[in-house]
């Protein structure tokens, strides 16, 4: 399991908090989560391939984790639904 990335990111006059996580090498995936307020606001799964090392995990990591900041910025969140 990899260290989670976490970014608050200023959008509408609102402090918005993005959070990915690995979810280990048993369910190979990423969890990346928005939250307002301390509510999740949206959530997106990505799926890695077992057994990958760990430089392309990180890179994985970090493009699901710009991927949903971008939505974010975009106002596009319900577009991850």
């Amino acid at each position: 399991m990899i260290p989670g990335l976490n970014t608050n990111v200023e959008y509408e006059n609102l402090t918005w908090h993005v959070q990915t996580e690995d979810q280990g090498s048993q369910r190979n995936r990423f969890i990346t989560q928005v939250f307002r307020a301390g509510e999740v606001i949206a959530t997106s799964e990505t799926t890695y391939a077992h057994g990958l090392d760990l430089g392309t995990k990180l890179r994985q990591q970090r493009r699901a984790h710009r991927a949903m900041i971008d939505a974010l910025r975009a106002g596009r969140l319900t577009d991850l639904d």
